[in-house]
């Protein structure tokens, strides 16, 4: 888990391989708890794009994998947004 939590920046291992936290408790504990109405959910949804926005600008690479899966969302959304 916490090799994880390294990898997502939310702790860094240090020299004496103890794990030091990155993000403030706050942060953590928003992840946790899910949203709770619409508005929260698009808010949500809105960070992550934002989140996949700048890897896309920092390593075009991670993101080129997941193309099709992208793609598959981005349908989805479009879809439910024609039927409202």
């Amino acid at each position: 888990m916490l090799k994880e939590m390294e990898a997502e920046g939310v702790v860094k291992r240090r020299e004496d391989g103890k794990y030091e936290l990155l993000q403030s408790i706050g942060s953590l504990w928003k992840g946790i708890i899910a949203p709770r109405d619409v508005e929260g959910i698009l808010t949500e949804m809105e960070s992550y794009i934002m989140y996949l926005e700048d890897l896309q600008r920092r390593d075009k690479t991670q993101l080129s994998k997941h193309k099709e899966k992208l793609r598959e969302l981005a349908n989805k959304l479009a879809d439910l947004l024609s039927s409202i």
